[in-house]
């Protein structure tokens, strides 16, 4: 009986079920990360936006942010110079910003895709982004605290 189930079912997978051929099957896995990466990217972009509205609204015309960085509290402290990410690693005994924020978010889209994107890849998208609905708009971009600051003005 448990033999006629087991047949009866591929028959109807068979029949009804969709067929996908090799190249589709080649293609779902770049066909996921394409689909995280968006996600992870409108996330972001999203993000970034309401705050913008949000200080807008509240009568502030700018506002800085850091796209996958994380600075330290105690550097920000004791530290209000302006250094470059590689300065940050020499003067701060190792530190960096990008790395502490991977190791605090594992499970984001650079280190799942590892080489499908990097973080400069993502940052420019999410700039392009906000340069299309803000085209008016100044974009700048500082290192600050061992971290890439990005301002927008308007």
């Amino acid at each position: 009986m448990k033999l006629f189930i087991i047949i009866l079912l591929i028959n109807c997978a068979y029949l009804f079920g969709e067929r996908l051929y090799k190249y589709q099957l080649r293609g779902m896995h770049k066909q996921v990360f394409d689909m995280l990466v968006e996600e992870a990217l409108q996330n972001k972009f999203v993000s970034i936006y309401d705050k913008i509205m949000e200080r807008a609204i509240d009568g502030i015309n700018e506002y800085s942010f850091t796209i996958m960085c994380e600075q330290s509290s105690d550097m920000y402290d004791k530290y209000k110079s302006i250094y470059s990410l590689e300065e940050c690693d020499r003067v701060h005994n190792g530190y960096n910003g990008y790395k502490r924020w991977i190791q605090n978010h594992p499970n984001n889209i650079v280190s799942i895709t590892k080489s499908y994107i990097t973080r400069e890849v993502f940052a420019t998208n999410i700039i392009d982004m906000l340069n299309y609905s803000f085209p008016d708009s100044k974009i700048s971009k500082l290192h600050k605290n061992c971290c890439d600051y990005y301002q927008i003005e308007w």
